[in-house]
């Protein structure tokens, strides 16, 4: 199931879905996104395990991205319920160039019949 709003520059979007594998799962996702002028954008995430009762991840990001650029920040928190294994605070630093133009390939209509 998703729930989904667009408007004023922002959306926010409410996922739950199962897994029936092993064992079965219940996941709620939560995202908003903003968009501000000069392409930058801040987005916050969050997903929590139903069955189980506990947080997995929580995000906030922060990016800039133009035609061929994608520059970004984001800081998240991974948590986990084995005692064994403690949380995890990550903050990424990312670039990313990205396809401009349009792909070259020769024109094969004349060999395909009609």
């Amino acid at each position: 199931m998703q729930i989904k709003y667009n408007g004023f520059n922002s959306s926010a979007s409410v996922n739950y879905y199962e897994t029936h594998d092993i064992d079965n799962q219940q996941y709620i996702e939560a995202s908003f996104e903003k968009q501000f002028d000069y392409n930058l954008n801040f987005l916050i995430k969050a997903r929590k395990n139903l069955e189980l009762e506990y947080s997995e991840t929580n995000s906030i990001e922060l990016n800039y991205e133009s035609d061929c650029l994608k520059v970004g920040v984001s800081l998240s928190k991974n948590f986990y319920q084995n005692d064994d294994i403690q949380t995890s605070n990550n903050l990424n630093l990312f670039v990313m160039l990205k396809p401009f133009g349009q792909p070259v390939a020769p024109d094969l209509s004349s060999f395909v019949g009609n």
